[in-house]
């Protein structure tokens, strides 16, 4: 048996199973990045679709997403779309949201939009209201439910009110 031929033999195999075992570690690790992108990137796809979901919904006087998912600490922002459905230009403007239901305290309604839109017939506009779930209580899977009003007219006559739920993720 010649000892040379099993020595490089050896040496041959030894490097085959260093570079693979390198090219492995290097694909695994670009694979993690790559998916790690992905999750990313299928969240912001997801929120935005949301987004246009409830835009193209918005057929009636007032709408609004019919449902936001929170994680706890987490503020997020929602559009409430109103047609003036009233035959002349009106002026409309937010009421104070409402949160309905257990541990109220958990979440804060903001509107960003507080000015009064004048909105002529037939059109519509958009106001956009933040919601924060930083508050005591925000970790416990429970559904809430906020109650948007919109008001018109300088009597403050109510418009219509649509309800969007709001639960935070454990």
């Amino acid at each position: 048996m010649d000892k040379k031929g099993a020595i490089e033999f050896s040496m041959t195999t030894i490097m085959v199973i260093i570079i693979g075992v390198a090219v492995l570690a290097l694909s695994l690790t670009w694979i993690r990045g790559t998916f790690s992108n992905v999750n990313t990137l299928t969240e912001e796809a997801l929120a935005g679709a949301e987004t246009i979901v409830s835009e193209l919904g918005a057929t009636g006087k007032i709408g609004v997403p019919a449902s936001l998912i929170l994680e706890p600490g987490q503020v997020k922002k929602f559009q409430v779309t109103v047609r003036n459905e009233r035959g002349e230009d009106i002026s409309f403007e937010l009421g104070t949201p409402a949160i309905i239901g257990q541990a109220q305290t958990c979440l804060n309604v903001q509107p960003i939009s507080t000015s009064a839109l004048t909105i002529p017939s037939g059109e519509s506009e958009k106001f956009i209201i933040a919601v924060d779930a930083t508050g005591i209580g925000c970790t416990d899977g429970l559904s809430r439910v906020i109650k948007v009003p919109v008001i018109y007219g300088s009597g403050n006559t109510l418009y219509g009110e649509e309800a969007v739920t709001v639960t935070i993720n454990r």
